[in-house]
């Protein structure tokens, strides 16, 4: 059993980091430990692809999972446990960019990564499946909605508490 502790926020080190780890430890069961305030959303599927691809011999642990860390523990289908006092977060998706003063985005990258939000609009529908109504409006206006111990077990029935 290999572990891998996945903290801070997910960045292109963290992924570099990881997928070093996977390449070391092609054949190992793994153990990943999520603490994590989330980051590049972009670079969390990866991560989420890697555990899905392998989920027979992956085990998550959830100590505090935020944003794009609560996404892949979410649709993660490998094995999933929690600590107790394990917290969540969940938000809109967001992105830097540089707008020109008449509010239109200075390089064409930020209309391309503005364009994306619409798919990204029908990606984060899946909140519906557990947000109650108060905790959706929120999600809506564009707030953070955060789980205490209590509500993630709501969320992730499934995971075994440690």
């Amino acid at each position: 059993m290999k572990y891998f502790h996945l903290n801070g926020i997910i960045d292109e080190d963290l992924l570099d980091k990881f997928i070093e780890f996977a390449n070391e430890n092609e054949s190992e069961d793994w153990t990943i430990v999520l603490n994590s305030g989330g980051g590049k959303q972009n670079l969390s599927q990866v991560i989420l692809y890697e555990i899905n691809r392998r989920k027979e011999k992956v085990v998550l642990i959830s100590t505090g999972i935020y944003s794009s860390s609560f996404v892949i523990f979410y649709f993660a289908k490998c094995q999933k446990k929690m600590t107790v006092g394990s917290i969540g977060m969940i938000h809109l998706r967001s992105n830097d960019i540089r707008m020109q003063s008449h509010g239109k985005p200075e390089y064409a990258e930020g209309i391309c990564v503005m364009s994306n939000w619409k798919v990204s609009d029908e990606i984060d529908s899946f909140v519906e499946a557990f947000l109650t109504k108060a905790e959706l409006k929120e999600y809506r206006r564009g707030n953070d909605v955060y789980f205490n111990f209590k509500r993630m077990k709501e969320i992730f029935p499934e995971a075994e508490i440690i």
